[in-house]
């Protein structure tokens, strides 16, 4: 779970990283839940543009109020 606000910019490199590491260390069944905590840039543009290339990656989008600890329970929740 990857709570994210704002992060247009380092979005894509954190999932870069994430997925290099689980191929590289054991390819096992894994999900990716990014939790857009109520984001005014891409970013949410930025993982659905990676969904369609990894469908282990979810977004799932966050109303108000915003904040680290809601972004985190909402990705948990999300979790299958």
């Amino acid at each position: 779970v990857i709570p994210a606000h704002n992060e247009q910019e380092n979005i894509g490199p954190c999932l870069d990283e994430l997925l290099e590491t689980f191929e590289r260390t054991r390819p096992t069944p894994h999900e990716i839940i990014v939790v857009d905590d109520n984001s005014r840039d891409r970013t949410a543009d930025v993982v659905r543009d990676y969904q369609h290339r990894h469908p282990q990656i979810r977004l799932v989008r966050r109303q108000l109020p915003a904040g680290f600890g809601r972004a985190i329970r909402a990705g948990l929740a999300a979790v299958q």
